[in-house]
């Protein structure tokens, strides 16, 4: 920054303490602005269990409260560690009466019906199960929203539409450490359609990799192979926990240590983390279709209403759909449900317009939203810089934050930390702050810097919303040292032209942003001073607060005499100034003192040295005027 142009003072724009009194309260969310905050959805299909029955331990025996699945009755436990973000359901029941075996399940979560067939099959029209009628997926494919479908084991089988299972001797799987493997077309709903029964479908060994480099679907779609998802139990058994399971045990064992490696890898993703849901699904009831037998259905997010919330609304495979078209903005699907399929309430059927969504499992929340000078910033990324500032100078941006959730933002705590959290500083904030949803507001952040160089830190605003907290931004500026006169600083002139005197010599201030000058010291006009004679400069400042000791401009003016000329030996006007040593200077002239410094020339430029320069103007004699201006750098 150039020292004629610096500003010494920063610009604040304080929050008024009664602002937040003014504004009105939000009004209640709806159930799908509820649902519409959800930004990713990663479902996981498991098998063959309700989550509660009659006989709890009858085979296969129920999820609730079952010791071979610690993981998943940790999610729906108050107090659990892990049910922070955990809501499900209590009253989640069969699709419909008589909806079995598993593949009608899979279909409905895509068509919303089952369209009357009842089979296991590999899809083929012999079998009656290939559909061409509207369903999810295709409802995405048009919306031009991406989705993916992960299916455990497929790359084993020759086509997504061929169920395959082995043992290889190479293929080891990560999650129960043998070469058992099972690809069960059943359970992959996409497979069953005419327009998607190939597409996007990619084994789970592709789902940790897309995971982290940010190429999952927003709708992704994961199906464990047949001993991952609780459906068999592995030749072997599975010891789990130091626990040795057999038979069904063992299969609801393998499932519960699925879902404990890999959900927690996806609670750690962005994707996840920013307004993301994980849900995990059962797909039939066991051993009857009534309200006697419920489905597990447990819900994982930022958004969820969380410490293992137990919703009593009544759901089913429909609401997941329902659910799945309100975040994506889609019609609700239509398809005829069979007249034998009524709901396990004994009436009515789970249209998917009709039924209860999944919004009782999630809350509105606050969404914090950061700008500067226009400029949106990401969590985690860099604000725009502060470029270079004088020290003892400072520079000031102001920060927005907006609230573009559905509840009210709570702003505990703006604070700069890491290395020079001594050179930024926070204002114009009244904390704790609330932001109602719809609403903006500011903070400043000064930079002072206290020594030259690369000076950085970091902003963190800690607040409760869940995805963004802290919101963090690295914080940049480069701190300039001043250059300065040599104490106590003079101005020589060598030479002039009226009899040996200097006639009328200023020293001033120039603020080249608006072209003021002020006079620091400025004789009578008219007033002669000898050859050679040492104006001292001090520390004095003009109106604007510039120390002369940081800029100078020197104005020396000779009345229009004929003839005038540089006394013999004296080789023009001469000044002296010194600087930080390898710190460079310029020296400008002009003629006009009321143009902008960006008009004048420069007539010398060079690097400060240990001792003073010595800055001899040869031309001087050939202006009738002339000013000089000495910036640094």
């Amino acid at each position: 920054m150039k020292f004629s142009s610096l500003k010494k003072f920063a610009l604040t724009m304080p929050i008024c303490a009664g602002v937040f009194g003014m504004l009105s309260a939000h009004a209640t969310p709806t159930p799908l602005q509820i649902v519409q905050q959800v930004k990713t959805v990663f479902l996981i299909a498991m098998e063959n269990h309700n989550f509660t029955q009659p006989t709890p331990t009858s085979s296969p025996e129920q999820i609730f409260a079952n010791p071979a699945a610690p993981y998943i009755n940790g999610l729906i436990t108050p107090g659990n560690a892990s049910a922070m973000q955990v809501s499900y359901a209590t009253k989640y029941y069969n699709a419909g009466a008589g909806v079995h075996p598993s593949e009608p399940n899979y279909v409905w979560s895509e068509g919303g019906t089952d369209f009357g067939v009842d089979t296991d099959n590999d899809p083929t029209t012999a079998s009656g199960n290939v559909f061409n009628m509207p369903h999810l997926t295709r409802q995405l494919n048009t919306a031009g929203i991406l989705w993916k479908d992960y299916q455990e084991d497929i790359q084993l089988s020759a086509s997504p539409t061929n169920s395959v299972s082995g043992t290889s001797g190479t293929t080891i799987n990560p999650y129960y450490g043998t070469g058992q493997y099972a690809y069960a077309v059943k359970h992959n709903p996409m497979a069953f359609y005419t327009d998607t029964h190939t597409q996007n479908v990619y084994s789970l060994t592709n789902f940790l990799r897309d995971l982290t480099n940010n190429a999952i679907g927003r709708y992704n779609w994961i199906t464990p192979n047949l001993y991952n998802d609780q459906h068999t139990g592995l030749s072997s058994g599975f010891t789990y926990h130091g626990t040795a399971y057999t038979g069904d045990q063992a299969a609801v064992a393998q499932g519960d240590n699925f879902l404990a490696t890999l959900v927690p890898k996806i609670m750690a993703s962005q994707a996840y983390k920013d307004h993301g849901v994980i849900i995990i699904w059962w797909d039939e009831a066991e051993g009857g279709d009534t309200t006697s037998y419920t489905i597990g259905e447990i819900v994982l997010s930022p958004l969820a209403k969380g410490n293992a919330y137990a919703s009593s609304v009544v759901m089913s495979h429909s609401s997941d759909l329902k659910t799945m078209e309100e975040i994506f903005g889609l019609a609700f699907l239509s398809n005829t449900i069979p007249a034998s399929e009524t709901a396990a309430s004994g009436s009515g059927y789970n249209n998917v317009a009709t039924v209860n969504d999944l919004s009782d499992l999630l809350q509105a929340v606050p969404v914090i939203a950061v700008q500067q000078s226009g400029v949106t910033l990401t969590n985690g990324g860099t604000a725009p810089g502060f470029g270079t500032v004088n020290v003892g100078a400072s520079a000031t941006r102001t920060f927005t934050i907006t609230n573009s959730g559905l509840t009210t933002l709570t702003l505990s705590n703006v604070v700069v930390t890491g290395a020079n959290t001594g050179d930024f500083t926070v204002s114009g904030i009244t904390l704790p702050a609330s932001v109602v949803a719809g609403v903006s507001t500011t903070f400043n952040v000064v930079f002072s810097p206290v020594a030259g160089g690369v000076r950085s830190s970091t902003l963190q605003i800690t607040n409760n919303d869940s995805s963004h907290n802290p919101f963090t931004l690295a914080l940049n500026g480069s701190g300039n040292t001043a250059p300065v006169i040599t104490v106590p600083a003079t101005i020589t002139v060598a030479a002039t032209n009226d009899g040996g005197n200097v006639v009328f010599f200023t020293v001033t201030a120039h603020d080249a942003e608006d072209g003021t000058i002020t006079p620091i010291v400025t004789p009578a006009s008219g007033s002669v001073f000898p050859i050679g004679t040492n104006i001292v400069v001090a520390t004095a400042k003009d109106s604007n607060g510039f120390s002369v000791t940081n800029s100078f401009l020197v104005i020396v003016q000779a009345p229009n005499i004929v003839g005038r000329q540089i006394l013999p030996g004296a080789g023009g006007f001469q000044l002296t100034f010194s600087g930080p040593s390898g710190q460079t200077y310029e020296v400008l002239a002009s003629e006009d003192l009321t143009v902008r410094s960006s008009a004048w020339t420069v007539i010398s430029s060079n690097i400060f040295g240990s001792t003073n320069v010595v800055f001899t103007d040869s031309d001087a004699a050939s202006h009738a005027a002339r000013f000089y201006h000495i910036k640094s750098p």
